[in-house]
């Protein structure tokens, strides 16, 4: 072990590369979720181990980590939508996964030589408390601005170890990345300095949020009562469904399939079921009218609408008999694929990339949560990315929806792990704000999830079928719902601030102590 210690400390930026890999792959394959903890402890020993702690080792750890959970991207080939070139096609997603991981490496490589500054004079618990507070602000940082991609934070390979999740009722998935690294890092300083205290306090954190995962369990008590629900996963992939040729079988996969379904209160359709625009009083408005009839169901079906100012949103539409009864439109846009950022000028110095956009035009963004009665249950909707911005179903449920329901099209994705980061997004939502979630997808992962997390149905990614449970139905207000990440955002930063100042005033004194020796 020595030796290998030594190996890697000497190669000390491959090391690096190696732990972020390692830390990463619980994102691709959930069942290692001790991994992100093993990757994690290594990192940070190796960092602190060692007198240089420069830039590129951060750097170079959170590259093996996001190319590791980037990887997803390269499913998307040949991506038949733009019509590119195949080669053009592989050199364009390539391009992307490099440039996506090489942009949040960047940012969040400062994270290990900004600590190793703040901390030079001491190690231990102050260190792990400065690391996993920079840590958690850098996750934060990401999810900022109409660019922001939260997609990788380290809390979402941990989406399968259920009690250790449930703190995130508290203070969200964020809460759940500090933990984790505080733990981490706790037992690297212990190892490197030697203090089997240290180790005891990573052991004593980890066994409290397991305890309070479990009590808490047994203590939230049970709902208002239940919601019998269908969804109805097409299974057509994204080559197919903007394809004119190819709505007849779209049709049948969702209106037909629809109709044979008895017995639920609320049949729900995933993200633009069909590849058309509907409108109030419209042919498709009264076909989903036409189906909650016949059903004897009410219908939420993704669907395209328009803006009061007439431009073209991605919106939820809640169906009974009489018509249209609520509308929610997808708040948080994706880049590249319904706006494109910057338009004027990378429409002249990248025209290509206007290709990856499949609609004509900008789409515009919804303004609130916009939650609405269904089947007798307000419902807080979510449209696919916006899943991944803990921010937005907060805001549902604080607006008092008692369901959320995500209308998702991951058919890009394929069956690659993008799908299950896209589902552990949904899990988190559910804990949060201690709500159920039930996922819509048009090519899967479709799901069910309780308010503690826990998938108590799914329907596989490639697949066609209609998926029926009950969905639990809930109106009390978690910790999360009603403070955000405010309180744990705060105290990172007072975190931080107060080691900073803390290690100025030692160089302060001694430097005074270095000068009166002097003298």
């Amino acid at each position: 072990m020595k030796r290998i210690l030594e190996a890697a400390c000497r190669h000390k930026r491959c090391a690096m590369l190696l732990c972020g890999i390692v830390a990463a792959l619980p994102l691709v394959i959930p069942q290692l979720f001790v991994l992100s903890f093993l990757g994690l402890f290594w990192g940070f020993y190796l960092f602190f181990a060692t007198p240089k702690r420069g830039y590129s080792c951060g750097f170079f750890f959170f590259f093996g980590y996001e190319l590791t959970v980037y990887s997803f991207l390269i499913s998307m080939y040949p991506l038949e939508t733009v019509g590119f070139p195949p080669l053009l096609t592989l050199l364009m997603l390539v391009l992307a996964w490099l440039a996506l991981s090489a942009l949040h490496s960047a940012i969040c490589g400062a994270l290990f030589p900004v600590a190793g500054l703040i901390c030079k004079k001491r190690g231990g618990l102050l260190t792990a408390l400065v690391t996993a507070s920079l840590w958690m602000l850098a996750e934060l940082l990401l999810e900022q601005g109409g660019l922001g991609f939260p997609w990788s934070r380290i809390s979402v390979g941990q989406y399968t170890f259920t009690p250790y999740i449930q703190s995130a009722s508290l203070f969200g998935s964020l809460f759940v990345s500090f933990i984790t690294v505080f733990i981490s890092c706790c037992g690297a300083m212990g190892l490197k300095l030697k203090k089997a205290a240290l180790a005891v306090t990573a052991a004593s954190v980890l066994i409290s949020n397991l305890a309070f995962g479990a009590v808490y369990g047994l203590c939230i008590g049970e709902g208002k009562g239940e919601v019998k629900i269908s969804t109805v996963q097409g299974n057509i992939l994204s080559g197919e469904k903007w394809q004119a040729d190819s709505f007849d079988k779209i049709y049948s996969a969702y209106i037909d399939t629809a109709f044979d379904i008895e017995g639920s209160d609320l049949i729900i359709l995933p993200e633009t079921a069909l590849p058309v625009l509907v409108e109030d009083g419209s042919y498709y408005a009264e076909l989903y009218s036409y189906v909650s009839i016949v059903t004897d169901s009410e219908l939420v079906v993704g669907a395209f609408t328009r803006s009061e100012d007439g431009r073209q949103q991605n919106s939820v539409l809640g169906f009974d008999e009489s018509g249209i009864t609520g509308r929610y439109s997808k708040r948080h846009l994706v880049p590249f694929g319904e706006y494109l950022p910057f338009r004027e000028v990378l429409s002249v110095v990248a025209p290509f990339l206007t290709q990856i956009n499949q609609l004509s035009s900008d789409l515009a963004p919804g303004e609130d949560s916009a939650v609405f009665e269904a089947a007798g249950v307000k419902v807080g909707a979510l449209v696919c990315f916006d899943s991944a911005f803990a921010p937005l179903a907060r805001d549902a449920a604080e607006d008092s929806a008692e369901l959320i329901v995500l209308c998702t099209n991951d058919s890009w994705f394929k069956d690659s792990a993008a799908t299950t980061q896209h589902l552990a997004q949904s899990v988190f939502r559910a804990v949060e704000n201690r709500r159920s979630v039930v996922i819509s997808a048009n090519s899967g992962i479709s799901a069910f999830i309780t308010p503690k997390g826990e998938c108590s149905s799914v329907l596989g990614a490639m697949k066609a079928g209609v998926l029926t449970d009950s969905a639990e139905v809930r109106d009390d207000m978690s910790l999360y719902t009603l403070w955000g990440d405010l309180p744990l955002g705060l105290f990172c930063i007072g975190a931080v601030v107060f080691a900073a100042v803390y290690n100025l005033r030692d160089r302060i004194y001694e430097k005074r102590r270095s000068s009166s020796q002097q003298r």
